[in-house]
């Protein structure tokens, strides 16, 4: 009993408020206009305690395997918006070939390199390269078989 006793003082619920939580825009897609976008991009919001992900903009799916092992299809990315290349952070990057999330490479030269965290992509060198943001957090569902049940069931 005293086990039970110990597990319910270390759970403390802390009401959501609008003082301290934060409604992130969860993209349905990533836009080509990335930086911006706009409502109709916006597949809904989640509302989150600020403390979770302090600074974060919005919410993007992971629509690739670059990033495996640690992100994986599918999986949410918190983004929090920016324009420098931050040197070993995996970010959102536009580059002539559309929008992709890549790991920052600064060469000795100055040159940014995007690499990918999965072996079978090549680093490359973007002839056009436009910081979207910094993939500050992530998160996966781990019950994809539940994802399509009807309602009710």
């Amino acid at each position: 009993m005293e086990e039970d006793l110990e597990f319910s003082r270390s759970m403390r619920a802390v009401p959501l408020t609008d003082k301290n939580t934060i409604s992130l825009p969860i993209l349905a897609d990533v836009p080509a206009g990335l930086p911006e976008f706009s409502d109709a991009d916006v597949e809904t919001f989640w509302d989150i305690p600020r403390w979770v992900f302090p600074g974060a903009d919005f919410v993007v799916k992971c629509n690739g395997d670059s990033l495996e092992p640690k992100l994986h299809l599918g999986d949410y990315c918190v983004i929090r918006k920016t324009e420098e290349p931050l040197h070993g952070r995996a970010m959102v990057v536009k580059t002539e070939n559309g929008i992709c999330m890549k790991v920052i490479n600064k060469l000795k030269d100055g040159t940014i390199e995007l690499r990918s965290t999965n072996a079978k992509y090549k680093p490359f060198i973007p002839q056009e390269l436009t910081i979207v943001g910094l993939i500050i957090g992530h998160w996966r569902r781990d019950d994809k078989e539940n994802w399509n049940m009807p309602a009710g069931d």
